[in-house]
Order: C-alpha cells, then structure tokens, then sequence
C-alpha cells in the first residue's frame, strides 16, 4: 500500500493542511503481524483473484482508467507539441 500512487488532488490538499499526518502504514508494523502465507502459482492466483469480486472488478476498473489517462496524456502532448512548431 505505501507504494500506491496518489493522486494529485490529495497530494495538494495534504500539502495545504498543516499539522501532522500520523503514519498508518509501516513495514515492520507488517513484519510483525501474523499472516499465513500463501504459495500461489499463477493459475490459483487467477482463481483467487476471480473469486473475490471487488478485487477483480476494481482492478478492471483501475486499469481501464490508467489507459484512458494515458491516451489523453499522449493526446495532450501531442497537442503541445505541435503547437510549438
């Protein structure tokens, strides 16, 4: 989770608010919980992963979006660049 992106939006609103921000998040807070451990192999990870609806729909999902971000950025920079000729 800690290196999941944040949106711009959010990044402007923490940088405008002041105060602390207490950490949530941390690797060896992780390291000491008591996780089983899965051994997962590609076909039993897609299982699982079609299994648990959220997870397969919001991945869907978020993929979706990123490549429609990215078409639009492309899209914007090829504008830009062909307005400085």
């Amino acid at each position: 989770c800690d290196l999941l992106t944040i949106a711009p939006k959010f990044l402007e609103q923490l940088e405008d608010t002041e105060g602390t921000v207490d950490r949530k998040l941390s690797k060896e807070f992780a390291e000491k919980q008591n996780i089983e451990k899965l051994e997962i192999d590609h076909k039993r990870f897609l299982w699982l992963l079609n299994d648990d609806q959220m997870a397969c729909e919001k991945l869907a999902d978020g993929i979706r979006r990123f490549a429609a971000d990215t078409i639009k950025l492309e899209n914007y920079l090829i504008d830009r660049m062909k307005s400085m000729d």
